[in-house]
């Protein structure tokens, strides 16, 4: 039987309509454990009491250990793992034996309105179709199930309910198979079915396929709880499971006892264990569940009601039958001039109120903007597949009502990410990191020999920390801007030295011959190269030089560097400490590099028209 509580947990009050429920018996967990537990505390009060009243002190101290030994070592049995596993297998096998519990309705519906006429012959095929459908599953059932075994001991017996006549079973046992004849009755079901067809009873091949489809549906769930019940749970499985559980309590009987040593006594003695009982409750009764389900078809408080089942298929399919070609008078329905019909409700039902199916942002508020669309500027990185937003909107705007008169507020352009300076801010303030930069430093593609140098340097682009040093003045000459992704100041004239001796009286720690250290940290960021006064390096080490983000620093060639060195130099010593005429030098050397590929002219004779 199945023990029903839906009603009684249709409503939830103040302290919960469950509670009724707990002091159900029918199908209920006191109804399944209270055997055992009754076993379980009677064991455990012996114990208890021999060890309190009649054991030795040599005894007590044995039994003490005994008990100890069991409380360290009983949490080594995985119940809830095992049970936890095994409940979910035994239910989803429980769910699906209902799930292909034959159910008559469609096939009987399907059954009267293939097979026409109004003839008594047309009525008798119709009900002895849907006779042989019950037949097999009575026939089903009765090898699977100890209820409709009960019932239906033997197939006299199915003669003697009506499902089945003589004849009928004297055609079924003069069939010989040594295996089950469940499919005789659907054989004949088949042949009366390609009988209507040939009388003209059933209109068009369509129909006739579609209900023979429609039995083997039916047919094949009732086979499916015959493998169900030939193939079940492995029971290494369950015998694992129930030996983990009782081993578990029966180590519990020691463990959980009240002892009188010293080092291991208790505050408190509770003669009788509550703790360990609740436990026994909730453990033993998740086992019960995984009993009760193990077999759906069999006669526990929660198993199906196959008699009921096999009545009502029958009284259904017949009823189905006795209805064949009744309706109702075609009139119109009192709803026929209602726009947005709806059924009416009574009073109590009324009160409820309904939360219909509205979107949760149906009311949002919508700001004033929204009456006009606009369209995002976007920036894409060459050579690559990301896509940057740049944070730029589009001037032009299109109005959502073309009737409306309102005007959109001027849209601001967000500060672009085109400037470097702005775009270190950008990230800063949304928290990002810096790396994200060595994508655009990546994008430029940028190499010695088909790109000029301008006043960005890749390291500048790529490293946090070139960033933070960018507070630092670029040097330059004639009025030239500093790089453009940095508001960076120009210097004074003054703030840059003209000469050697310059550069030594503001560093005096250099070398006699040496550039000023100031011009080494300034190299590290300054592209032109007309600039640069340290200290040459070792050529391999530079070249392997990387920033902190693992772009290389773009070195210019070491010929060419030697030769402008060399250049520079000739020209200190041949014009003496004569500031304008150096300056005049280096604003020379910058242009020839700005403006040509370092391929081209090299020669710096201040004669002919190139280095003019």
């Amino acid at each position: 039987m199945t023990v029903g509580y839906s009603f009684a947990s249709a409503t939830s009050g103040y302290i919960g309509s469950f509670h009724k429920l707990l002091f159900r018996w029918k199908g209920s967990v006191w109804k399944a454990v209270w055997q055992e537990l009754l076993i379980w505390c009677i064991l455990y009060a012996i114990l208890s009491i021999t060890y309190r009243c009649f054991l030795i002190k040599e005894h007590r101290e044995t039994f003490e250990d005994l008990c100890i030994f069991f409380d360290k070592h009983s949490t080594f049995i995985p119940v809830t793992f095992m049970l936890g596993f095994y409940v979910s297998v035994v239910y989803g096998r429980w769910w699906q034996v209902f799930d292909n519990m034959g159910w008559i309705d469609q096939p009987s519906l399907q059954i009267t309105q293939s097979i026409r006429g109004r003839d008594e012959r047309s009525k008798i095929l119709r009900r002895n179709v849907i006779r042989y459908m019950i037949l097999m599953e009575a026939m089903v059932l009765r090898d699977i199930s100890s209820l409709i075994r009960k019932r239906f001991p033997t197939l006299q017996h199915l003669v003697a309910s009506g499902l089945m006549t003589e004849h009928e079973l004297e055609m079924f046992e003069a069939v010989k198979s040594p295996h089950s004849k469940y499919w005789l009755p659907i054989q004949w079901l088949y042949s009366l079915i390609t009988l209507a067809k040939d009388e003209g009873r059933i209109q068009g091949e369509y129909i006739y396929v579609a209900l023979i489809d429609r039995i083997a549906i039916y047919r094949a769930k009732l086979i499916n709880l015959v493998l169900y019940d030939w193939v079940c749970i492995p029971l290494v499985y369950t015998q694992v499971v129930h030996l983990a559980v009782y081993s578990f309590f029966f180590t519990n009987l020691f463990a959980r006892q009240y002892l009188e040593r010293e080092g291991v006594k208790k505050s408190i003695d509770l003669y009788v264990p509550i703790l360990s009982i609740l436990q026994f409750i909730f453990i033993l009764g998740w086992l019960k569940v995984a009993q009760v389900l193990l077999n759906g078809l069999g006669e526990d408080d929660d198993d199906f009601e196959m008699n009921w089942v096999i009545d009502r298929n029958f009284q259904v399919g017949i009823s189905v039958e006795e209805c064949y070609d009744q309706y109702p008078p075609i009139i119109r329905d009192v709803f026929w001039d209602t726009p947005d019909p709806e059924p009416l409700y009574t009073v109590e039902s009324a009160k409820r109120p309904i939360n219909p199916q509205v979107g949760s942002c149906v009311n949002m508020k919508i700001p004033k903007n929204s009456s006009f669309m606009v369209r995002p500027r976007r920036s894409t990185l060459a050579g690559s597949t990301l896509s940057v937003w740049d944070g730029q909107i589009d001037s032009n705007y299109v109005k959502v009502k073309k009737d409306d008169k309102l005007e959109p507020d001027p849209l601001k352009h967000s500060v672009s990410t085109s400037s470097m300076s702005n775009f270190i801010n950008k990230i800063k303030r949304s928290g990002r990191r810096m790396s994200t930069m060595s994508l655009f430093a990546m994008a430029r593609k940028r190499t010695i020999s088909n790109e000029r140098r301008c006043m960005e340097s890749p390291d500048m682009l790529s490293s946090i920390s070139s960033l933070e040093r960018c507070d630092y003045s670029f040097p330059h000459l004639n009025g030239q801007q500093t790089p453009p992704a940095f508001n960076v100041t120009p210097p004074t004239p003054a703030a840059v030295p003209t000469s050697a001796e310059e550069c030594r009286r503001r560093n005096p720690s250099s070398p006699p011959d040496s550039p000023s250290e100031e011009y080494k940290e300034h190299k590290r960021h300054s592209a032109p190269d007309a600039l640069e006064m340290t200290v040459k390096q070792p050529e391999e080490s530079r070249r392997n030089s990387k920033t902190s983000s693992g772009l290389p620093i773009i070195f210019e060639d070491s010929n060419e560097k030697s030769r402008r060195q060399s250049d520079a130099s000739n020209i200190d010593g041949e014009e003496g400490n004569d500031a304008d005429t150096i300056r005049a030098a280096n604003n020379r050397l910058f242009k020839d590099f700005i403006h040509a590929p370092q391929s081209q002219h090299k020669c710096v004779c201040n004669k002919c028209n190139k280095c003019m």
